[in-house]
């Protein structure tokens, strides 16, 4: 489904653009609207974070939400770990919920 696999998008590269998002799941074939309407009811949701003021110089960029977190096994070693760790000191700041909105 193409919410799910925008959430993984996010989850994996965070700090993606919708534009970006589109590339990385249909290439150059556009879709962008698309995977852009998605990512906004997926922010309204709060099942995603994002930060910019939404225009072609400060485009919305996409991250998971500040309290997921990610497991997984580094060096064959079980790990587990916040996601506020991988966001910009911006987004650890705020916290979750109002991001983008200024």
């Amino acid at each position: 489904m193409l919410i799910d696999n925008i959430e993984r998008i996010i989850r994996t590269t965070p700090g993606l653009t919708a534009t970006q998002i589109a590339r990385q799941l249909y290439g150059n074939s556009g879709y962008g609207e698309r995977v852009r309407a998605v990512c906004q009811s997926l922010h309204e949701l709060g099942r995603i974070e994002r930060t910019g003021m939404g225009d072609p110089g400060d485009p919305f960029r996409f991250y998971p939400p500040a309290d997921a977190t990610i497991s997984g096994s580094l060096s064959g070693k079980a790990t587990a770990f916040s996601v506020a760790e991988l966001l910009p000191s911006e987004l650890r700041a705020a916290g979750s919920g109002n991001l983008g909105r200024r």
